[in-house]
């Protein structure tokens, strides 16, 4: 079941992030997504199963800058997408990123960006299925790992 999160569920949230991201050369992720999930605007989306957190997605409103600058209307944009090891290619991460889409479109957002590893053709898969394209720009993260980005046009 896919649900909205509380507050006081980030630390669920994230642990479930940093289970599924367990070699990321990025250990400072966590901590934004932390940060992030507390902004008002944000959306934190999380997938229980037995009454435990087992996947996650934050919606946040699209920004210059890849987020370090002004709002920019119409523009949402997708982060933390993860699901727990023993849970994932069972259809949690399609529902996770299906409801955050759902939300975009309420928020009346004609455009979805996201970044990804570029060795993870799972989720590139996943996220070419739903309508994201490469934007041919690509850096690396904090630990050195080449993200690509992605965006979705409606």
């Amino acid at each position: 079941m896919v649900r909205r999160a509380g507050i006081e569920e980030i630390g669920a949230a994230v642990t479930v992030w940093r289970a599924s991201n367990p070699d990321s050369t990025a250990p400072e992720h966590a901590d934004s997504l932390r940060s992030w999930a507390r902004d008002p605007d944000a959306l934190l989306l999380v997938a229980e199963s037995g009454g435990r957190v087992v996947g996650m997605v934050l919606l946040l409103p699209g920004r210059d800058q890849d987020g370090a600058g002004g709002l920019v209307p119409g523009l949402c944009h997708v982060t933390g997408l993860a699901v727990r090891p023993e849970s994932q290619r069972s259809g949690i991460g399609s529902a996770l990123l299906d409801a955050a889409l759902r939300e975009a479109a309420g928020r009346e957002a004609t455009r979805v960006t996201l970044w990804t590893a570029g060795d993870n053709a799972a989720a590139q898969r996943l996220f070419g299925s739903r309508g994201f394209a490469p934007t041919g720009r690509s850096a690396r993260d904090g630990g050195g790992t080449v993200m690509l980005h992605f965006e979705r046009s409606s």
